[in-house]
């Protein structure tokens, strides 16, 4: 039987490499069930057609493209417009679309009917669910009148509710269909037959355009289950590699120690395939087991996966599960086996010792060791290299903000216009229970990619920014209304001398840049480069926004919603204020990337372990080799520092290069991931220098240990050990 070390260690890697497949194909099979689910509401058949230089489609063009054999259907899509009036009391966003528009995309009505070719040059519309509720509540809507940039259109229809999931066809709900008056931007079109033969039609017809089918267009919202299931695939990949090799590697040097047993075997009949089958079987047990105990950890971890905020289902492709490692580490198993076969019965019977085959023994024990550390350093390279450098990243995002800090907003979007902030709301949202600061905030965008965000009395206390270089503003500046400014990183970045102590002007006036913040997130918030006292710029601000501190104490949930309310009263025709968290949201990100960095530790630590204890095999081996040859060179006077020096230096040549290997692939496959995350900002490589020092020096102890062992033996015990 093979030994109870490498048995163990080759179903846990087995086991292990099974429940990560398992996992991936399982939110493989999921995410490609939900997508067929969706793409199913609209057809596979059905594609998208725009102009690559963003032109408009003319009247023959769409005819044309109508005409065609390989064609069942065209509709149009316009421009959406959005135009407020004063004293209008909605806003609302029009999008002109060909009478067979609806038909096409599959669009349930409610109430009403369909647009035809009737209507086309007439001032008739279809409401989207979300605009009939606020505009009609629950009144018959169809019939009446709705002004739509200056002009009344009579209701003929509306949409039922598109649910949020239904990416491709969701924005419907909060928009209002007309008929077409000018000519189409982009085409959907539903192909007769083949898709691809469709758009080659298409493509000889009109030159020059670009396609994107149904199937693409919702696969865009599962970037994230895609990214996680391919990591978990290439952990799997590398963990059934270390399989492989550990089975080869122990089939190996077993065969060495069962030499007398191999050559017994062959001397009473048992041919080489006998041989090879011995030793494959055993293999082929250990790993059936190990892949046995992934199924069923796999299945337990799918089964909870919508705790982790993973779906997972079971498909065709689990059944190829427990057989991918179990072959793999079969296969690896058949050179070795059949290698040791193959020696005569008689040399079998003579070789009692270990300096049999032992070139061939030490080379496979040290790809196995190589291997193992090459995976381990670079799964935990890549781990520690993502997850450092996104925590950089969100560090990066607010100063000290934590979720008591709020960010109070007209929204962004909203069918009812929105409400018209102004200073004068600082004194109502003091007067609040809860609330221990506010600090009125203003953005500006100028033109030319120049903005700016005014900030008031109070923002030093709130620390909203995380500074990489300079001063932040003081107190006295802006309540003077200074002519001093922070600027983003990037914007300071892009100045040739750089930006700290330069001066700009906005709006005719000289500001002195004080200090750079870090604005990775904050220009998703802000949407501008430069922060500048609110004072100083008093007379451009347009639109306003206050940052609220909670007290201690108090709920920030609760402090929320008595906002909410406030403006609601103070607006009641108007769309609620939106209420942010930035430090809510920060807390979110950091959940998020700690369980993923959980979920693939696990993986990546059991490819450490691996490589630990096949570099203390692999010495083990080696030191047995040479035990004979240490007995005499401690008779001869070496100490034991000696020896362990020799063992030490052993490993390190197999250690140090495999680590730098597997240091450089896990960097560059964790620059990859973050690439796919759309994370920014430089790469936190010295990360990976830290995880190859680790993983030489866990390599080194594990070559050192057998070496210390040997050390401790007496010069006459290593000599009369070594001859056996």
């Amino acid at each position: 039987m093979l030994r109870s070390r490498g048995k163990g260690l080759l179903i846990a890697v087995v086991a292990v490499a099974t429940t990560a497949l398992w996992i991936s194909f399982g939110i493989r099979t999921a995410l490609e069930a939900n997508l067929r689910e969706l793409v199913a509401r609209v057809g596979a058949d059905l594609f998208y057609v725009t102009k690559r230089s963003r032109e408009l489609f003319t009247a023959e063009e769409l005819r044309a493209v109508a005409q065609l054999e390989e064609v069942a259907l065209v509709a149009g899509e316009g421009i959406q417009r959005t135009v407020s009036h004063p004293g209008q009391k909605y806003t609302l966003t029009s999008l002109e679309v060909t009478p067979e528009y609806p038909a096409l995309l599959r669009l349930s009505l409610q109430a009403g009917r369909s647009f035809s070719q009737e209507d086309v040059g007439r001032r008739v519309a279809i409401l989207g669910a979300r605009v009939k509720e606020v505009l009609f509540g629950e009144e018959e809507a169809v019939g009446k009148r709705v002004e739509v940039g200056g002009y009344y259109y009579t209701v003929i229809g509306v949409l039922a509710p598109i649910p949020s999931e239904d990416s491709l066809r969701r924005k419907l709900n909060n928009l209002v269909l007309v008929p077409l008056t000018e000519q189409p931007w982009a085409l959907f079109v539903r192909a007769r037959g083949s898709v691809p033969r469709a758009q080659q039609a298409i493509g000889e017809v009109l030159p020059g355009v670009s396609f994107t089918t149904a199937t693409q267009r919702y696969e865009i919202y599962f970037h994230l289950e895609r990214v996680v299931s391919w990591l978990l695939l290439a952990i799997a990949g590398g963990l059934s590699l270390i399989a492989a090799v550990t089975a080869a590697s122990i089939v190996s040097m077993d065969s060495l120690r069962r030499g007398w047993e191999i050559g017994v075997r062959r001397a009473v009949g048992a041919t080489v395939p006998g041989i090879v089958r011995l030793f494959s079987g055993e293999v082929l047990w250990a790993a059936s087991l190990g892949a046995a105990g992934g199924v069923g950890l796999g299945s337990l971890v799918s089964h909870l996966s919508p705790l982790f905020g993973w779906e997972s289902r079971l498909g065709l492709l689990h059944l190829l599960v427990p057989l991918i490692p179990i072959v793999a580490g079969a296969l690896a198993s058949l050179y070795p086996s059949w290698r040791a076969a193959r020696v005569p019965p008689a040399r079998a019977l003579g070789l009692r010792t270990l300096e049999a085959q032992r070139a061939f023994g030490l080379g496979v024990g040290k790809i196995a060791a190589a291997t193992a550390v090459l995976v381990g350093t670079g799964a935990l390279a890549f781990l520690a290299v993502f997850l450092f450098t996104v925590e950089a990243h969100l560090g990066g995002l607010w100063g000290d903000v934590d979720q008591r800090t709020l960010l109070v907003r007209a929204p962004r979007k909203s069918i009812l216009p929105a409400p018209e902030l102004t200073p004068g709301d600082l004194a109502r949202l003091r007067e609040l229970p809860g609330v221990e600061l506010v600090v009125v905030g203003a953005p500006r965008v100028l033109g030319a990619g120049m903005g700016v965000y005014g900030v008031g009395v109070g923002y030093t206390d709130l620390k909203l920014f995380s500074l990489v270089a300079g001063r932040d503003l003081t107190q006295e500046e802006i309540s003077q209304g200074a002519r001093v400014a922070l600027v983003g990183k990037s914007f300071a970045e892009a100045q040739e001398e750089g930006a700290l102590g330069e001066s700009f002007r906005i709006r005719g006036q000289e500001f002195t840049v004080v200090g750079v913040f870090d604005d990775s997130m904050a220009r998703f918030y802000l949407g501008v480069p430069a922060v500048v006292p609110y004072r100083s710029l008093e007379e451009v601000w347009l639109f306003h926004e206050f940052w609220v501190r909670v007290r201690e104490g108090y709920s920030p949930q609760e402090v929320k919603e008595e906002i909410g309310s406030l403006f609601q009263r103070l607006y009641p025709e108007r769309a609620p204020v939106e209420v942010i968290s930035p430090g809510e949201e920060l807390s979110q990100a950091r959940e998020f990337t700690y369980k993923l960095a959980t979920s693939l530790g696990a993986f990546a630590g059991l490819g450490f372990t691996a490589a630990a204890s096949g570099m203390f095999n692999l010495m083990s081996f080696l030191l047995l080799l040479r035990l004979r040859e240490l007995g005499i060179r401690r008779a001869l006077g070496a100490n034991r520092v000696d020896i362990i020096r020799l063992g030490v230096g052993e490993a390190g040549k197999v250690a140090v290069l495999a680590a730098s290997l597997g240091g450089g692939v896990g960097t560059w496959g964790a620059a990859l991931a973050l690439e796919r995350f759309h994370v920014e900002g430089p790469l936190r490589w010295g990360w990976a220098v830290a995880t190859l020092a680790l993983a030489c020096a866990c390599a080194l102890a594990a070559g050192g240990w057998p070496a210390r062992r040997a050390a401790l033996l007496s010069p006459a015990k290593a000599i009369r050990e070594g001859r056996r």
